[in-house]
């Protein structure tokens, strides 16, 4: 693992503890951390833990790091806004059903690549599988 990926996981840890980051390191490339937080949808959590650097530490152009930031918060809002509202149709159609995050839910794909971040994970009983499919397919998602 390189020095630049080691600090990007760096970054992630920081930002999902809520702590700040260790300094970047001598010669950091900015725009390969830049890239490859947006090939991993991950751009707003990378920048919430670059935020806490001291400003002569950061990027010269922070401004499109705290933009991605502010973007994933009002996307994640919308999300959490539709997710409720689905979760809400669901229960008052007597669909039983557990709402699971991250860790608790990888091994139940199969493809654990496959995951999606800031996606929302609902698991409904297999008797009433067909149902809350019928729901979702009515609702405008694909199954």
């Amino acid at each position: 693992m390189t020095e630049l990926q080691e600090y990007f996981i760096e970054l992630s840890r920081a930002a999902i503890a809520d702590v700040p980051p260790p300094l970047p390191p001598e010669g950091i490339d900015w725009t390969w951390l830049w890239d490859k937080a947006n090939e991993q949808n991950l751009s707003g959590l990378i920048a919430s833990a670059i935020e806490k650097l001291p400003e002569n530490d950061r990027p010269t152009d922070f401004n499109i790091w705290y933009v991605s930031m502010m973007q994933t918060a009002l996307i994640m809002g919308d999300r959490f806004d539709e997710f409720d509202r689905v979760v809400k149709i669901l229960k008052s159609n007597g669909i039983a059903l557990v709402c699971l995050k991250g860790a608790a839910i990888k091994n139940y794909y199969p493809i654990e690549t496959l995951r999606t971040m800031g996606d929302f994970d609902i698991w409904v009983e297999t008797h009433q599988r067909k149902a809350a499919e019928d729901i979702f397919r009515r609702e405008g998602y694909s199954v």
